[in-house]
């Protein structure tokens, strides 16, 4: 089981393939297990590492409240990249996972050579009433452990597509988030997702960002409409796609179409032309 340490936590984590690296972040609710798919696909052609943030076993599960700010999750990343040798790589983010990316490629940009955000920034739209339930779940786990989030999760709107699509998928999505670390779980809700900035604290960032960059959503994933369309009007070498009839998991939802756009993407990043971006 490889793991590395990483500010002062073991990331557990798995590299399949050869080629450019492809690095992917997941979502809150699951672990990167959720990723099969993709690593299925992609690594036909990437080198792709796939990893399980601080709080999601056999990573480290801290106590401690403060090892979970958002910023020790986005370090992580850093030290990851650094621990495997690897200067440069494509991210792809879902989630939870989407806003790591985008804010690790925002302050790190050399190290990124294109960035997918996938169905991110929840909590940007109608922040305090997002914030307040955030604390209520936080306080669910508390006292009930994860089935606290297999009761939110599975019937938030945005992710019933996946249930009437694909009900094995769904299946397995519910099994990964009945195996949450509890602690972790509470603590990742508690504290990294309230403790992240809305997506529009981040407009001249984004504004100044070089990168090229696909944004993807869910035409059914309301909580992240907002910041995803923010995303890609600000950016200036961003581009949106809306995937029709579909909620939060679109990798799971949709892997072909998914993993077809995704590598469109890559492969017009690799050749250096992408919308408005071109490579020097």
């Amino acid at each position: 089981m490889p793991t590395i340490t990483v500010n002062d936590v073991d990331i557990y984590y798995e590299v399949t393939g050869q080629g450019a690296p492809l690095v992917l972040l997941h979502e809150y609710a699951t672990d990167m297990r959720a990723w099969e798919s993709q690593v299925r696909f992609f690594s036909r052609f990437y080198q792709v590492i796939r990893f399980n943030n601080r709080g999601y076993p056999p990573s480290t599960v801290p106590t401690d409240t403060g090892a979970y700010l958002h910023d020790r999750l986005i370090e992580d990343i850093d030290g990851l990249l650094d621990g495997l040798g690897i200067k440069q790589a494509h991210l792809v983010g879902i989630a939870t996972g989407g806003n790591l990316a985008l804010n690790f490629a925002l302050r790190r940009p050399e190290k990124v050579l294109g960035l997918v955000v996938v169905g991110a920034g929840a909590g940007t739209s109608n922040r305090q009433a997002w914030l307040q339930a955030a604390t209520d779940l936080a306080d669910g786990i508390a006292s009930g452990g994860v089935q606290a989030v297999v009761d939110s999760v599975s019937t938030a709107p945005q992710r019933i597509a996946l249930k009437h699509k694909a009900p094995l998928t769904w299946a397995m999505f519910l099994e990964l988030m009945s195996e949450l670390d509890p602690v972790g779980a509470e603590h990742v809700m508690r504290t990294t997702l309230t403790s992240r900035a809305p997506i529009t604290d981040l407009e001249k960032a984004l504004r100044d960002c070089q990168l090229p960059i696909l944004v993807m959503i869910g035409d059914q994933d309301t909580p992240a409409e907002e910041a995803c369309r923010f995303i890609a009007k600000q950016a200036p070498h961003a581009g949106l796609a809306v995937l029709p009839n579909c909620g939060h998991t679109l990798n799971l939802e949709e892997p072909a179409m998914f993993n077809q756009l995704v590598a469109d993407f890559l492969v017009a990043v690799s050749a250096g032309r992408w919308g408005t971006w071109t490579k020097d």
